[in-house]
């Protein structure tokens, strides 16, 4: 059977409609950051994005759907039971890389595997999954960070989770890695699996995710399918390093017709528009400051960001 096969066969068995049920979930941290007042319902079978600027709140979502932390107020309900009650039907792929570089890949699966209080029968299907079969005996030390990603994936899938958590599962890997570990989540979706990720590459939620949330501090601010929250978008999306633009030049950009978003941070300015021709050549008219660098793209998620919250989903400083 191919994996699609034997992970809808196992579901089909016990049949759920909401694989999460969020209503009016708060933990604030320290600093009033994390989360406040969120709703939210998560269909079993979809593949959720949460998407939001550092801080919005995205892992102490995904911590608190884990059972890592205990909600302040309100409720969470994670496959029809408390998160702790779920936890042996959860898979996890933690930001930081979590592995032992001491232990072999077999070993690794096999730690996991006493800790979910299982046998350890997936593991060879689940590092066939993610093409490591044939590196069982090498210690984790040895692998690249393209593996030890894909190993870590292999961990959180071999005792077949109805729900896989991850937090930025591919942050740091080169193009051909992040295609094979989203080829290979895609195949267990389509089996049923339900996702929920928190990125910040917005160019793979769109690829990969049937809906996507907005968390702006703490806060859900939209939802709905990538295609949905783009709608009504300009066409492109402009973006100018500019020292030295006056405030009332930036005014002349913001007010030019077809420009329906303008933002500026530090040297940056962020445009949206229908058309950037006539855009930059009203810029090249002006004599504040000195355009340093022009970048143009067609808009995205990024851009539905920054026009639904009123402010860039990524500091100049962030990395994208």
């Amino acid at each position: 059977m191919t994996i699609t096969e034997v992970d809808t066969a196992r579901r089909e068995q016990e049949p759920l409609a909401i694989a999460l049920e969020v209503d009016d979930l708060t933990y604030l941290h320290s600093e009033n950051r994390g989360l406040a007042g969120l709703s939210l319902a998560v269909p079993a079978g979809s593949v959720l994005g949460l998407i939001g600027p550092n801080g919005s709140g995205k892992s102490t979502f995904l911590t608190l759907v884990a059972g890592l932390l205990e909600p302040q107020s309100g409720s969470l309900s994670v496959l029809g039971v408390s998160p702790r009650s779920a936890a042996h039907r959860l898979g996890w792929v933690f930001q930081e890389q979590s592995l032992d570089p001491q232990l072999t890949v077999g070993e690794t699966l096999e730690l996991s595997a006493r800790l979910y209080g299982s046998d350890s029968s997936g593991a060879s299907r689940a590092l066939g999954i993610v093409g490591l079969a044939d590196r069982a005996a090498d210690h984790v030390g040895t692998l690249s960070g393209g593996m030890r990603r894909r190993l870590e994936l292999a961990r959180a899938i071999q005792h077949s989770p109805d729900l896989l958590v991850m937090d930025e599962p591919t942050l740091g890997l080169d193009l051909e890695s992040r295609r094979a570990i989203w080829a290979y989540l895609s195949e267990l979706n389509a089996g049923g699996l339900t996702i929920v990720v928190a990125t910040n590459d917005v160019s793979e939620a769109e690829k990969v995710c049937s809906r996507v949330v907005f968390l702006r501090d703490g806060r859900l601010i939209a939802e709905g399918t990538p295609a949905t929250l783009k709608e009504g978008l300009a066409e492109h999306s402009l973006q100018l390093r500019w020292p030295g633009l006056s405030d009332s030049d930036f005014a002349q950009l913001r007010d030019l017709d077809g420009v329906s978003a303008a933002t500026r941070s530090d040297s940056t300015v962020r445009l949206t528009t229908r058309d950037s021709h006539p855009v930059l050549a009203a810029a090249a008219r002006l004599q504040s400051g000195r355009i340093e660098a022009i970048a143009i793209r067609e808009s995205s998620l990024e851009d539905a960001y920054f026009r639904i919250a009123g402010t860039p989903l990524y500091h100049d400083e962030e990395a994208r």
